[in-house]
């Protein structure tokens, strides 16, 4: 359930949503999982070895350490 299912249900009953940094990362999850039938959909923050990876941190950014504010999703360090 959880966020997935936010979102899911906000896109089947055609209720506005609001998808800023990781609400946008659900949106795309949910909607390659559910209706693209990607099963494994995920993004690569939350899941570096996933499947069908729908969204990517950018290679630029991954050498990036002392930057505050990245609105980055998972437990990476940021400073």
């Amino acid at each position: 359930m959880g966020k997935n299912h936010d979102g899911q249900y906000c896109r089947e009953k055609k209720i506005p949503y609001l998808g800023l940094c990781l609400g946008m990362q659900v949106m795309c999850v949910e909607y390659a999982r559910h209706v693209l039938g990607l099963k494994d959909a995920n993004s690569t923050e939350i899941d570096p070895n996933t499947a069908d990876p729908v969204i990517s941190l950018l290679s630029e950014q991954k050498g990036i350490a002392n930057l505050g504010g990245t609105m980055r999703s998972a437990p990476l360090r940021a400073y």
